[in-house]
């Protein structure tokens, strides 16, 4: 008997395609080719076109099945074997969200620590360059001070020499005339 797992199992309004198709996909790699839950769950469903209560349902598919020596603990092993299946199916989706949670969530967590320890490097670094950058203000502010300073000094040393200079100049200038004019 062919079973269409879609058919069996719709899910709701809720499920997810793509999530439904790996969870039928580990009930149809469980399945064994013979008559088991599934089809029995598949023979219950072909009776739904009758208007059959449900006891009745179950009721004429198990006796279908029993001529084929289904039992009823046969009938639970095999279900739980497929509820076994998607509960691996449930770990495996589990540690698959377990990694992406390290690798998306918590992987960018670490990265933005290492992102906030290098803007406190780089702010300490900005803070002591701005340290720096007074410290050299200070001194252009010392050079500028000091070449004044220099500056005032040599234009005093030079009207000085210049006053003394014209004084001796001056001084020899005059005697000179007087040398002429004398002698």
């Amino acid at each position: 008997m062919k079973v269409d797992l879609s058919e069996l199992f719709k899910g709701n309004e809720d499920s997810d395609k793509a999530i439904m198709r790996t969870l039928l996909r580990a009930i149809k790699e469980e399945h064994k080719n013979e008559f088991d839950y599934l089809s029995f769950k598949q023979s219950i469903k072909n009776l739904g076109s009758m208007d059959l209560d449900t006891v009745t349902k179950f009721k004429s598919a198990y006796a279908t099945a029993s001529t084929l020596g289904i039992t009823k603990d046969k009938l639970i092993k095999s279900a739980k074997a497929y509820q076994y299946a998607l509960e691996n199916e449930q770990t495996s989706f589990a540690n698959a969200l377990k990694h992406q949670l390290e690798v998306k969530v918590h992987g960018k967590k670490d990265d933005a620590e290492k992102y906030k320890k290098k803007i406190a490097e780089y702010k300490e670094k900005i803070a002591k360059m701005e340290k720096d950058i007074k410290v050299f203000e200070n001194e252009i502010d010392k050079v500028d001070e000091k070449m004044a300073e220099a500056k005032s000094k040599i234009d005093n040393t030079k009207n000085k020499f210049e006053k003394t200079f014209s004084s001796v100049y001056n001084t020899i200038k005059e005697d000179i005339g007087l040398i002429d004019q004398y002698l």
